[in-house]
């Protein structure tokens, strides 16, 4: 489950997100434009993910569902320059 947040920042944190713990969603990635890094929220539990990875720049990105594939942060956050 995908979300992108510039503005919306606060509210995919502290509403979308826990959501999807809700859900036993595995895997969430939060695009921070704000910060131009990629949230990661891994292994959902009742009191929230237990894992969350903030990766940035050139660091690969693997989604659980699909390892085979890999982009990183810059890739997904469009910053060709880095």
């Amino acid at each position: 489950m995908p979300t992108i947040a510039d503005t919306s920042l606060e509210y995919d944190r502290n509403v979308k997100i826990p959501l999807g713990t809700k859900n036993a969603i595995q895997e969430v990635w939060l695009l921070n434009l704000r910060d131009q890094c990629v949230e990661i929220y891994r292994s959902p539990s009742p009191g929230g993910y237990e894992t969350i990875l903030v990766l940035r720049g050139q660091q690969p990105l693997n989604p659980l569902a699909f390892p085979d594939i890999s982009w990183t942060a810059a890739q997904l956050l469009g910053d060709e320059s880095v």
